[in-house]
């Protein structure tokens, strides 16, 4: 129930940030920013320890499909 509530009050912060960011820059800024944010996050939670194990895989015909 945490982690749902911290979710839901970070994705209203994010979309509150969208809003006010699209008034002084373009939309395309604006994503771009958000997708490097994103992965900047998730390079921090997940990938740090764990380095090129990340991209590579056991089943690489299973990722295609």
């Amino acid at each position: 129930m945490r982690l749902t509530i911290i979710f839901v009050a970070l994705w209203a912060a994010e979309e509150a940030l969208t809003g006010v960011l699209l008034q002084r820059y373009g939309l395309a800024q604006v994503v771009c920013l958000r997708f490097a944010l994103h992965l900047a996050l998730l390079w921090m939670l997940f990938g740090r320890g764990n380095g090129p194990s990340l991209w590579r895989t056991r089943r690489p015909v299973s990722q295609l499909f």
